[in-house]
């Protein structure tokens, strides 16, 4: 929503509206500029009085604020005269179906009531019209992006036989992504323009087509490192494995990398060439099962190859990719380009994620009209109706069957590359928290802490996640460079001079981890000048002994008296009791499988409700939860509620609304995935 000029809304006629929701009920980091535009108490009531819009949520209904920016978004509209064309949908990725249970009849609602409206707009022409009203038209029989080999003398090197470095990788995502906003169906009208986007997107685009592997191109937004250390959090037994991972920011950056407490590392691209592993960077690019087909091979390349000799394409050529409606690039800006050269390998390696994702419907429907066996192509027709809706999933996110494994089970189907291009899964970035502080780990280290993810598919089959299995891998991953970027947190977490009550499990802890480093940093200063106030932290995981992470960080920060603060009585309000001597620890380890029964951080709340509460009681306190989107943010809350009624008089409606008021000044912080 932010790359849409939103001062062009009252202008437009019909708009449809998709969003997620962020843990806190807020809207994406991607539209907080257009719902702080449409939040303007200075927008008149009936600014909006021409459009009529259409509004979607992708939601997750364990989350207790489920699809809130979806209905805020629809409400807001209405109020500033907007007419809904249909009610808002609410997507729920918990559905067995997903999205699609909720998208597939909302879809067919929007669909009747836009051919409604066009009709009546007909009728307004001609009252006395001939004939059914009908859609114009699709004029979107074609792909997107052409793809055809370059012939120049400068193409034809050995370069293409060598794996590309991180910079290269990364250099050809972003004059793809460029591209591929030129090649979007939308007048550029609605684009939002931003200053530098031009000579930025001509910058990306240069060094993609460069082919340098000596070249580093300075990108916007994105800091390059390396991988300087891993060790493992975890033990061999433990049901998750996790590993602390520290990447140093080279020194050549043009600026210090700028992150607080709370905020992401969204990693964009890694290489990684071990000759030992069936990957490669980060489209890792692993073997498809039958590996007999392939003809003998470079193993950084082999996955890549497939694609590539499937679609037609030679994997060692040079293509070049240019933009079908580059024309409707915004005009005096000619330094934007419409089309790029690089080699098909990096191509693949840098934009498609062959061996992770899963295809979706409008993929299946491309495909089936490439599938030269009528069996197969009916089988897609299928997976891409709404009747074969379940089936699709099954078959591709329930087992997440990747475009690779696809091509194996659909040996027919031969998608050229500039419809892979538009229709494959893109590789994307993942978010990690930042478990560093700026104050204790300066501006050139970043510190992860990665879970890998891994789990057993409907049909018994063993998966991995991409990105996390790679992070979690001191072979190869240790040396191997990066290139990444911040993204601010979804809220700002306490300072230092606010006393909080931190509740985390094992998939949270790292931003608590970084708060708790940068009040550490400010508490050992002697020099610092100012005050830490008091931490109690309860953290929980299964056992002691198998995944108990940062267990010694823990034990000596409370041997500092880091977590217990520095800060003096006459800070404190005159109210307020005594904080909790040395026996009642500040930091409560909860293991919910060493006992004789299941025990939670949520009980440990409860258990410790006078220290809690001694917490709570004093000016600006704030709580921080950090950890799955499960049940652990909901039943956190309810043991709170039970907090704040047993130690503060309360009753049931008067506890909740102690912490609505937390929440509503942004005291009450949650980080759940």
């Amino acid at each position: 929503m932010d790359a849409f000029e939103v001062t062009e809304l009252p202008a437009a006629r019909r708009a449809v509206l998709v969003t997620s929701t962020m843990g806190q009920g807020d809207p994406p980091s991607n539209a907080r500029s257009f719902w702080k535009f449409l939040l303007r108490r200075s927008l008149p009531a009936d600014s909006l009085r021409s459009l009529a819009f259409a509004c979607f949520g992708l939601g997750d209904s364990h989350y207790a604020k489920y699809n809130v920016a979806a209905k805020k978004l629809h409400r807001r509209l209405e109020t500033l005269g907007a007419t809904s064309l249909v009610a808002v949908g609410l997507g729920d990725d918990q559905h067995p179906a997903g999205y699609d249970h909720a998208l597939d009849p909302w879809l067919e609602r929007l669909w009747n009531a836009l051919a409604l409206d066009d009709a009546n707009a007909a009728r307004e022409r001609n009252p006395d019209p001939k004939g059914r009203f009908s859609f114009a038209a699709d004029d979107d029989d074609e792909a997107r992006f052409d793809v055809f080999r370059e012939t120049a003398a400068s193409r034809a090197d050995d370069a293409v036989d060598a794996p590309p470095c991180v910079e290269t990788l990364r250099a050809v995502a972003a004059a793809f992504d460029a591209l591929a906003e030129a090649a979007a169906p939308v007048n550029p009208r609605w684009r939002r323009r931003h200053g530098d986007d031009a000579a930025n997107i001509a910058k990306a685009s240069a060094a993609a087509s460069a082919n340098a592997e000596s070249q580093k191109p300075n990108l916007p937004s994105a800091s390059f490192g390396v991988a300087a250390s891993l060790r493992a959090l975890t033990a061999d037994s433990a049901v998750a494995r996790s590993a602390h991972l520290e990447i140093r920011l080279e020194t050549a950056q043009t600026a210090p990398l700028s992150y607080d407490v709370g905020d992401c590392l969204e990693v964009l691209q890694f290489a990684l060439y071990d000759p030992n592993a069936n990957a490669t960077g980060y489209g890792k690019c692993a073997f498809p099962e039958n590996t007999e087909t392939l003809p003998e091979t470079r193993v950084w390349s082999v996955g890549a190859d497939a694609v590539l000799r499937r679609a037609g394409v030679d994997p060692r050529a040079f293509v070049r990719v240019s933009a079908r409606r580059a024309s409707r690039l915004v005009a005096g800006e000619p330094s934007v380009p419409k089309s790029f050269a690089v080699p098909a390998r990096h191509l693949v390696l840098a934009c498609l994620d062959i061996a992770s994702a899963s295809p979706r419907r409008y993929f299946y429907e491309t495909a089936a009209r490439f599938a030269a066996s009528a069996d197969e192509k009916e089988r897609l027709e299928y997976f891409a109706s709404p009747e074969g809706r379940d089936d699709a999933r099954r078959y591709g996110a329930g087992e997440r069957r990747t475009l690779l494994e696809f091509l194996d089970d659909f040996p027919s189907v031969a998608v050229p590359l500039g419809w892979l291009l538009q229709t494959a899964p893109r590789l994307r970035p993942r978010l990690f928290s930042i478990a560093s502080a700026r104050a204790a780990d300066g501006p050139e280290t970043v510190h992860l802490t990665v879970t890998r993810a891994a789990w057993t598919t409907p049909y018994g089959r063993e998966r991995n996640g991409l990105c996390s299995t790679a992070l979690t891998s001191a072979s190869p991953i240790v040396g191997a460079r990066l290139a990444a970027r911040v993204v601010k947190g979804a809220a700002a977490f306490p300072d230092d001079s606010q006393p909080v009550v931190a509740v985390c499990t094992g998939s949270g802890v790292a931003p608590v981890r970084a708060m708790v480093r940068q009040r550490n940093a400010r508490f050992t200063a002697s020099d610092a000048g100012g005050t830490t106030a008091p931490t109690l932290v309860f953290f929980g995981c299964r056992h002691a002994s198998r995944d108990f992470l940062y267990a010694d960080e823990w034990a000596e920060l409370e041997r500092r008296g880091t977590l217990r603060g520095n800060e003096s009585s006459a800070n404190e309000s005159s109210e307020s009791s005594e904080l909790p001597d040395d026996a009642d620890r500040m930091f409560v380890p909860v293991f919910s499988r060493d006992g004789n029964r299941k025990r939670y951080v949520s009980h440990a709340v409860r258990e410790r409700s006078r220290s809690v509460w001694e917490i709570l009681r004093r000016e600006r306190s704030a709580i921080v939860v950090c950890g799955s989107s499960g049940a652990m943010p909901e039943d956190v809350h309810e043991s709170l509620v039970d907090v704040c009624a047993r130690e503060g008089g309360m009753d049931d409606a008067q506890a909740r609304a102690f912490l609505r008021r937390m929440d509503a000044r942004g005291g009450y912080v949650v980080e759940a995935w």
